[in-house]
């Protein structure tokens, strides 16, 4: 996501909620069906379609993953 990259990503754990509905892809790990879906989507997306999905990602990721913020939310749980 801080690469400029589109992310495609399994629809597992906390997925959905970081790419949801406009940071990413998401897929289905055991059907490789929807791999390549999700794949081809992205070679068939128009180029401004495709970054304005890759600044959103990086914005979110600059936001919610900063090393300081993730160290403190690490801290918090330590200490509570």
């Amino acid at each position: 996501m801080l690469n400029n990259c589109l992310t495609v990503c399994s629809n597992v754990c906390d997925n959905s909620l970081i790419i949801g509905s406009s940071r990413g892809i998401l897929c289905d790990h055991l059907k490789p069906q929807s791999i390549f879906k999700s794949i081809d989507l992205v070679y068939k997306m128009n180029k401004n379609k495709r970054m304005k999905i890759i600044d959103n990602a990086k914005n979110f990721a600059l936001k919610n993953f900063s090393l300081e913020k993730m160290t403190n939310l690490y801290l918090d749980v330590i200490k509570n």
